[in-house]
């Protein structure tokens, strides 16, 4: 999305590594589990935060201890296997999924994941079993079977790696077996199911959101992968309407010890992804490319009229009423702006950002305790939302309440050690607190 960070009291925090991407799986709550606490103070909560300031060991402890209370768990076992196998670690992460594809047993595209870790794990046997569960399911979608089947054969594997290989040299990356990765990793779980997307593997819609910015892309039977000469993305289904998403930096680059180019990628990459969601023709893409462009050369005007454009083309984009929202924000436009962020809402009532846009908005109006609302909407639909512990904070101090504003600073720190501090919030580190 199109966001130049906002920080309360004049602050701007620069590249922010949040960046608006959805946290690991996150079922349904029941009404039991809804009065347990704030879904930022769960281990599954912890885990993420840890898992995205690179803490890959830590947060797959804190998974571990926690399943030692709730062993039927699905969210920790099948974010704990898919972070597993998203680093390389298949067999270990094999067990997690198999013991979230107990739990539901009727998920075929657990079960294709499944089968895909014990593959890489060296468990042939074991992996081809899965496959089979598969075409045996009278529930099974036609291109979901199709890729069972390809798998099944082994045609899937070696067409995929061949085609990696001739792409990650056609773009002068490095050959991806052996080589040494360093990754953050978020679960994608609002993605619009779409056949070219989900089940049919051709990758329409991204294809043509990278061509004019003339990004290669492979796209795999189950997966999207976008190379860069530094970077690559990756989108891998790991259950029903759930995917992870990676974003990696070869060892040796500039990414690796500065993020902001690699952010700067993510931040394109996530454009796309919402703009599959929004299911919009390619001309409203082009208009949004635009206002993200805009946005982040700092002239919100520009950016507004972009997103205008979009929505002409079409109305019910939640991406283009995003951007609009935020750019009028940025012009002091704060109802109009407002109006935007609520409309995406109506059409997208899962997206914590939003909720983020417009507890800046009312902070900015001097409307703390709606602020502090929507602050703590945007934690609880997004526990990884960097921006929104820190704003919270901050409009707690605003607040005169101080001692609620060092339990979000800490937060903050967690997710993201390295960040700037605002000075109003220094206190929290005075001893006694």
């Amino acid at each position: 999305m199109a966001c130049a960070r906002r920080i309360l009291i004049g602050m701007s925090l620069g590249v922010i590594l949040s960046v608006g991407v959805a946290p690991l799986p996150v079922r349904a709550q029941s009404s039991e589990s809804a009065a347990q606490p704030g879904p930022e103070s769960q281990p599954h909560a912890r885990a993420q935060r840890l898992l995205y300031s690179g803490q890959i060991a830590p947060a797959i402890a804190v998974w571990d201890e926690a399943l030692k209370q709730e062993p039927r768990n699905w969210d920790m076992l099948a974010a704990a296997g898919a972070v597993l196998y998203a680093d390389g670690q298949f067999a270990r992460g094999a067990t997690y999924l198999a013991q979230a594809a107990q739990i539901t047993p009727d998920d075929v595209t657990l079960r294709l994941f499944l089968g895909t870790a014990l593959y890489f794990a060296g468990a042939q046997p074991q992996a081809k079993s899965e496959f089979q569960r598969i075409l045996a399911s009278q529930a099974v979608e036609r291109g979901t079977a199709q890729i069972a089947r390809d798998k099944l054969s082994g045609s899937y594997f070696e067409d995929e790696a061949a085609a990696e290989a001739a792409l990650a040299a056609k773009v002068g990356a490095p050959p991806a077996p052996g080589a040494s990765w360093i990754a953050q990793f978020f679960d994608v779980n609002w993605i619009k199911p779409r056949p070219d997307l989900h089940d049919g593997g051709s990758g329409v819609a991204m294809l043509e959101a990278v061509v004019p910015f003339k990004r290669p892309v492979f796209t795999g039977g189950d997966s999207i992968r976008m190379y860069g000469r530094s970077a690559l993305f990756q989108i891998v289904p790991v259950a029903r309407h759930r995917y992870l998403v990676t974003v990696r930096a070869w060892r040796g680059t500039p990414e690796e010890k500065h993020s902001a180019a690699l952010v700067r990628q993510l931040r394109l990459f996530e454009f796309f992804l919402y703009h599959v969601r929004s299911g919009s023709p390619k001309e409203a893409l082009q208009e949004k490319a635009k206002s993200f462009d805009r946005s982040h050369e700092d002239k919100p005007a520009e950016a507004a009229e972009a997103a205008r454009a979009a929505l002409r083309l079409a109305p019910d984009d939640a991406q283009a009423h995003y951007q609009l929202g935020h750019s009028l924000a940025n012009l002091r436009q704060l109802e109009t702006a407002a109006r935007e962020q609520h409309a995406v809402l109506a059409r997208w009532p899962d997206f914590a950002r939003a909720h983020f846009e417009l507890g800046v908005i009312e902070a900015m109006q001097k409307h703390n305790e709606n602020a502090v609302g929507e602050f703590l909407a945007a934690i609880r639909g997004d526990p990884i939302l960097y921006e929104a512990y820190l704003n919270l904070a901050l409009t707690y101090v605003q607040l005169g309440r101080i001692d609620k504003a060092c339990d979000p600073v800490a937060q903050a720190k967690e997710l993201w050690p390295s960040g700037l501090m605002p000075p109003p919030l220094k206190r929290c580190d005075e001893p006694g607190r």
